[in-house]
């Protein structure tokens, strides 16, 4: 499986053949998934996750969301 392309796809796929202006896919289902695993982080109390910074945060829902895409596509 070729993980480089996991989760690339579109979150909410539109109509193409209508003409709405744009042809922008919206975001991938990885950064839709990141999004609500990043959600889940900030509102974890634990004091192991008030102490990591931004981007620390962001690196741990990516695994997250990609983990999920995997077992999604086994």
């Amino acid at each position: 499986m070729d993980t480089n392309k996991l989760g690339q796809e579109p979150a909410f796929p539109i109509d193409n053949t209508a003409n709405y202006g744009n042809n922008e896919p919206g975001i991938s289902k990885r950064f839709y998934a990141a999004c609500a695993a990043m959600q889940g982080l900030l509102s974890n109390s634990n004091e192991n996750m008030v102490t990591l910074n931004a981007e620390q945060l962001v690196f741990i829902a990516f695994e997250h969301a990609d983990e999920l895409l995997r077992q999604k596509n086994i």
